[in-house]
């Protein structure tokens, strides 16, 4: 059993993935598996090398946000007053103008 911090999970992909070349491996995670771009990788990276893969999924309507390979964004949140929605805005443009976030 090995706890792995993001970091690890982020700079030690390859050594995770090499073991699970030749053994079984699960990979736990809280949450949606693909609500980070970390799990993402794995994946990718498992596929890219021919590691064959099974996700079990929580129970979270989250999930299907993470399939369709989109990021949750935790500043995405519903507004009762709808005079906080500019807020919103300004985080979602923010993320718009660092990367291909459209």
């Amino acid at each position: 059993l090995i706890i792995a911090e993001r970091e690890m999970v982020e700079q030690e992909a390859d050594e995770i993935l090499r073991d699970a070349a030749d053994n079984d491996v699960a990979f736990l995670v809280v949450g949606d598996p693909f609500g980070a771009t970390t799990h993402s990788d794995l994946v990718l990276r498992a596929v890219k090398a021919g590691i064959q893969y099974c996700v079990v999924h929580n129970a979270s309507i989250l999930n299907a946000v993470g399939c369709c390979g989109l990021q949750v964004n935790p500043s995405c949140i519903c507004f009762v007053d709808l005079k906080n929605c500019s807020h919103l805005f300004h985080v979602l443009n923010k993320s718009k103008h660092r990367s291909n976030f459209s």
